[in-house]
């Protein structure tokens, strides 16, 4: 599946705030689907490898991606229900 096809998708189709998951003072904004989760980037990093290794990144980056609703990082392979499975877990809710 082409990631650009995903965001080109996803830009088409109105986004939502998780209700749960979407907290007013997080630093970093992921969009699985088409739901909106901001979450807290020390928690994500220090927690798991996988973050750990997706901030490492940087100069790949895309400048402000994940830091504003228009411009998130996208999880494209995720399904909701997977990623409110994750968060549950390391942000204990």
């Amino acid at each position: 599946m082409n990631i650009v096809a995903n965001m080109a998708d996803a830009c088409e189709t109105p986004t939502t705030c998780h209700p749960l998951f979407y907290y007013e003072h997080g630093t970093t904004i992921f969009q699985v689907k088409f739901t909106l989760y901001k979450l807290y980037h020390p928690i994500l990093v220090e927690e798991s490898q996988v973050f750990a290794a997706l901030f490492g990144y940087g100069s790949d980056a895309i400048p402000n991606e994940g830091k504003t609703d228009k411009s998130p990082i996208f999880l494209p392979n995720l399904t909701t229900e997977v990623f409110d499975m994750f968060v549950q877990f390391k942000f204990g809710r």
